[in-house]
């Protein structure tokens, strides 16, 4: 029973998710507030740079969208992550991780 509800939850974050609009490389440039944690910024660059930020963390790295997927390599990881990203009445929004790991954010224009 566990199980089902997981893969119900799971089937609707993804759904709603994917209701979003995919955002083209021009209209995510620019400075991200989130909209749930208000002290977690990202800002996506012209040149695929980017940085995000909260109140102890800077990580900057480089971007490459992909359709509805962000590839972001972060300059302190090895590895590169990939995140979906839409967006929804001017709101971007993006989808980290995968099962139990997943969280959904909506970054409001910032700057």
């Amino acid at each position: 029973m566990r199980n089902l509800f997981v893969g119900i939850s799971l089937l609707v974050s993804l759904i709603a998710v994917s209701c979003g609009r995919v955002p083209g490389t021009a209209e995510i440039i620019g400075k991200w507030k989130c909209a749930a944690l208000g002290n977690r910024t990202i800002e996506f660059r012209q040149d695929g740079t980017l940085t995000m930020q909260d109140s102890n963390m800077t990580q900057e790295g480089t971007y490459q969208l992909k359709g509805s997927q962000l590839e972001i390599k972060f300059q302190s990881l090895s590895e590169p992550s990939i995140w979906k990203v839409s967006s929804s009445g001017g709101n971007l929004i993006i989808a980290i991780g995968a099962g139990r790991n997943y969280e959904k954010f909506t970054f409001e224009r910032s700057q």
